[in-house]
């Protein structure tokens, strides 16, 4: 069975109904690797978060990636991991570099796909 990190965050302004928001983001997640027959082996909770600038919790799943080694990280929609175009490449490039792929429950694999779903308007 392939193995999977999951990722979620909070955007400015999501505040008010954060833990349902959150709650969504992991239900969609589990369901996502459930139907790929994906076993998702932990899960990075940021919690609301107003920038790119530090993110602790994104750090850490970065650097456990690269040691653990999972097949994926699955991620709700694209900006999840950014909403900056050029850091989100930049993070599924190192990633791929390291074995991982990046999964969106919207748009599907973003390894695959980063030059189009980047773009995207987020």
């Amino acid at each position: 069975m392939e193995t999977a990190f999951a990722y979620r965050r909070l955007s400015q302004g999501e505040e008010k109904e954060s833990q349902g928001i959150l709650d969504t983001q992991l239900n969609d997640m589990k369901e996502f690797s459930r139907k790929h027959n994906i076993l998702i082996l932990k899960d990075y909770n940021e919690g609301i978060h107003t920038g790119d600038e530090y993110r602790e919790t994104f750090n850490k799943m970065i650097q456990d990636a690269i040691i653990i080694k999972p097949n994926y990280i699955i991620v709700r929609e694209q900006s999840r991991l950014s909403r900056d175009a050029a850091l989100t490449i930049q993070t599924v490039k190192d990633l791929e570099a390291s074995g991982t792929k990046v999964l969106s429950v919207i748009e599907g694999n973003l390894t695959k796909d980063i030059t189009l779903t980047s773009f995207k308007a987020v």
